[in-house]
């Protein structure tokens, strides 16, 4: 697909932007919607961001494709405080944070036979336990958590 991002120009597999079938990028360029998403007047698909906040996840989804098993660092602007903060809220935007800034839940206290796992971030615990929140090769800080009890 040939996207404008911002003025700058890009290219960019389907498959790459529709790689977390869960999120909102995903649903944007599944392919349902490309009539009625905006273009430029070269008929590429026009997405209002900062090139250089959407480059970085598009390389980081490019990166997770090549699966070479070698560690893929999670984006982010070290020595720009404000560049980052930008780059988390378009990445939770495009429902990313997830598949970008991954997070896992380890157990601390109970039995893994009374739990279900359910997904990275969900279990079924049949009686008491307690679960850190692991950050899976990022230093994004965890700023809200969600815990339903019954």
């Amino acid at each position: 697909l040939h996207l404008n991002v911002g003025g700058t120009k890009m290219a960019v597999l389907r498959r790459t932007l529709t790689s977390h079938s869960e999120s909102m990028l995903a649903a944007k360029f599944s392919g349902r919607w490309d009539d009625s998403l905006e273009k430029d007047k070269d008929g590429d698909f026009f997405i209002d961001q900062e090139f250089e906040l959407f480059e970085p996840m598009i390389n980081y989804l490019r990166n997770e494709a090549n699966g070479a098993g070698y560690s893929i660092y999670s984006p982010c602007f070290e020595d720009k405080p404000v560049k980052t903060i930008h780059l988390y809220r378009m990445i939770e935007y495009y429902g990313m944070t997830q598949a970008i800034f991954p997070s896992e839940l380890k157990l601390l206290n109970g039995s893994m036979s009374n739990v279900e796992v359910l997904g990275k971030l969900e279990v079924d615990a049949r009686e008491w336990s307690s679960f850190q929140i692991s950050l899976c090769g990022h230093s994004r800080p965890i700023k809200s958590y969600e815990v339903t009890l019954g």
